[in-house]
């Protein structure tokens, strides 16, 4: 019967996630997580499964906290445009200060063209944000078929 695990498993998901954020699934060996996190293959293998349930773990992990700040930001401002503006702001600034992008962009670059369960995280990230879908015809002009007047290709004045 093997051991409890004497570690704290919430802390090494979060080595891990920084780990194969920084060098990616398919440059991350299963000695760089040995070595990064700490552990014998063992343990690593007993506690997560292999490289790849920890690798989906953390890129979970990091999908939830990702979403949770964003969420933050949106709720901390006074009006709900301003909440927009500040999340663009924070996120472009989160964006220059972080030197490995979005993990979750980098996963779905990297893995998610051959792997099934890393294409199932990329796309449940950005949806608490899409917008419901409407019932009826829509209303939005660039839906709308354009008639003789509307049909010019605008110009655009450069002052």
């Amino acid at each position: 019967m093997p051991r409890s695990p004497t570690f704290d498993r919430d802390a090494k998901v979060e080595q891990a996630m920084q780990l194969f954020w920084e060098k990616g699934y398919e440059s991350t060996s299963v000695q760089d997580l040995v070595d990064h996190l700490g552990l014998n293959r063992s343990s690593l293998y007993n506690a997560f499964g292999g490289k790849h349930e920890l690798y989906l773990e953390a890129l979970d992990r990091y999908r939830r906290e990702d979403i949770e700040w964003l969420q933050e930001q949106l709720r901390e401002a006074p009006t709900a445009v301003e909440g927009i503006r500040q999340a663009f702001v924070a996120v472009a600034e989160r964006a220059t200060e972080s030197c490995c992008g979005c993990f979750t962009t980098n996963a779905a670059v990297e893995c998610a063209p051959r792997d099934a369960a890393s294409r199932k995280c990329a796309p449940s990230s950005a949806r608490p944000w899409r917008r419901p879908k409407r019932r009826g015809p829509s209303t939005r002009p660039e839906t709308q078929k354009p008639s003789a007047a509307t049909s010019r290709t605008p110009t655009m004045a450069f002052t």
